[in-house]
């Protein structure tokens, strides 16, 4: 099933015709030049404080392994790929 986005100039935020809201998918965005260990580090700790994460902010509870490369609109840098294929979410 297909979900448009209708984006107009007095509505630029956007909105869902005849659907529920789907969730949003939140990603870390960092440049190429950031090395493999620092990224594997950032990833790994996301994934090992959700609990702290989720009590700082409650968006942080749609943050799931499971479903972290759902959705996934870039490339990953080498260093979260590397994080990925060490849980078993990657091959």
């Amino acid at each position: 099933m297909a979900v448009f986005r209708l984006i107009t100039r007095r509505n630029r935020a956007g909105c869902l015709i005849g659907r529920s809201p789907r969730p949003r998918v939140n990603f870390l965005v960092t440049r190429v030049d950031v090395s493999a260990d620092t990224v594997y580090a950032m990833t790994r700790a996301i994934f090992s404080n959700l609990t702290q994460l989720v009590q700082t902010h409650p968006a942080a509870s749609g943050i799931s392994l499971k479903d972290a490369m759902v959705g996934t609109p870039l490339l990953l840098h080498p260093g979260a790929e590397r994080y990925y294929r060490e849980v078993g979410i990657l091959r």
